[in-house]
């Protein structure tokens, strides 16, 4: 993947919190993405309720509990030290 992501050297927190969306929304200091806890499944496609995906996807994760989602992007939706 070839992605460019800006990082401000000197972060500071918002003062709005928002919800993150499917797909990346930040990357690890190795460059694997975020993906926020959820997997692209809801009722009828309607954002009515969102699966975990820790719970409903983790069969699929890799020991460092990543996996590839369907256009083949690596990614993780929780913490890698977190034991299956």
């Amino acid at each position: 993947m070839n992605y460019t992501f800006k990082i401000p050297r000197t972060p500071t927190v918002p003062s709005t919190k928002t919800s993150v969306p499917l797909g990346h929304f930040g990357v690890w200091i190795d460059g694997v993405s975020m993906y926020n806890a959820w997997d692209a499944v809801s009722y009828n496609n309607l954002g009515v309720w969102q699966r975990n995906a820790y719970v409903w996807e983790k069969i699929s994760f890799d020991s460092c509990n990543g996996h590839p989602d369907g256009g083949s992007e690596y990614h993780i939706h929780v913490n890698p030290g977190i034991s299956l």
